[in-house]
Parts: structure tokens; C-alpha cells; sequence
């Protein structure tokens, strides 16, 4: 809902998974990047207009300010290092671009898995991962994202399972 009716030129989704935001997207230029090639395979049929980088986000050399919007969903417990993240994030977008986050929120992850730290999922293939999981770097998130992005609105939805919320963000770069 937030980018309906909004057409930028140039939008990122890092971890662009399935691709159902790169679908929803309207845009002149949609760059999808994701660690897993199945992800990225899948999103070259759905969005077959789209660019993909293949690897992990912080390390992808891309030019600095050059991204109208950039859209991260469940990704950050994976990241390594999230200040490096939101450094690389808060440069590639342009002066007061757009940055929408949607994050579980970390304290009901905690009390929902407690400090484990690997996550196992199944694809929309069938195929199943097991990837690193740590919601607990992400307890100071807010004021990890107010360094770099003026925050406009955020969000907190319980999804109704047990406890678990999903924090959504919108800011603009400093």
C-alpha cells in the first residue's frame, strides 16, 4: 500500500525472495538481489523486466546515490553486521530517498524462539534451508535506523501467532 499509486525511477529490493514486491512496484529501473539463486530464478520469471545481483547485499558494488527507494523485507536477522547494512543501504539511495523496512520484531521472536540461532524454512519450491538467524542484534534496531534515515512512520502488527509482531518502517535518508 505504500508504493501504490507512486511510480519511482529507480527501486532496489535487497533479499527481493519470491519477488512479490518487485511485482508491485511500478518503476522505470527494479534491481532484485538475493544470496539464493533459486530466489533469483524465480524472480526473472515473475518480474522478467528486472535486473538481479546474485551475493550478499553489503558486499555488491554498487554506484552511490543512485536509488529512488529501497525495499528490505526479513533480512536483517541474517545480515552479519546491520550497521554495515544500513551504511551500504543509506548510500546507494539518493537525497531524501525512500527506505521501507519490514522486520519481525525482535523481543516477540525472542520470547517466541528464544536465542536460537538457526532458521529453517521451505521454499516455495519444496526446497528446504537452514540459514543464520540472531534477532537479538536487532533489539536497538530504531535507533540503529534514526543514525541514517529520518523515520516517518512505523508500524507494529500482531499476526496473531502466538505473540509474533512485524515492525514496518518508512524513512527517507538524512
Amino acid at each position: 500500500q505504500i508504493v501504490a499509486g507512486r511510480k519511482y525511477h529507480t527501486v532496489i529490493d535487497i533479499g527481493c525472495g519470491d519477488g512479490s514486491f518487485l511485482r508491485r512496484v511500478d518503476a522505470k529501473n527494479k534491481i532484485g538481489v538475493d544470496a539464493s539463486v533459486e530466489m533469483i530464478r524465480l524472480n526473472s520469471i515473475y518480474v522478467p523486466q528486472a535486473s538481479y545481483i546474485l551475493g550478499h547485499f553489503p558486499d555488491i558494488p554498487l554506484q552511490h546515490n543512485l536509488i529512488d527507494m529501497a525495499h528490505v523485507s526479513f533480512v536483517l536477522d541474517h545480515v552479519n553486521d546491520v550497521n554495515k547494512f544500513l551504511v551500504k543501504t543509506s548510500k546507494l539511495l539518493k537525497s531524501k530517498g525512500q527506505f521501507i523496512l519490514a522486520e519481525f520484531n525482535p523481543e516477540s521472536m525472542l520470547n517466541f524462539r528464544g536465542h536460537e540461532e538457526i532458521l529453517k524454512y521451505r521454499s516455495l519450491t519444496g526446497q528446504v534451508y537452514e540459514v543464520q538467524s540472531n534477532f537479538s542484534k536487532l533489539l536497538n534496531l530504531e535507533a540503529m535506523l534514526k543514525k541514517y534515515f529520518d523515520l516517518e512512520k512505523m508500524l507494529s502488527i500482531d499476526i496473531g501467532l502466538e505473540g509474533i509482531k512485524i515492525d514496518y518502517y518508512l524513512m527517507r535518508k538524512k
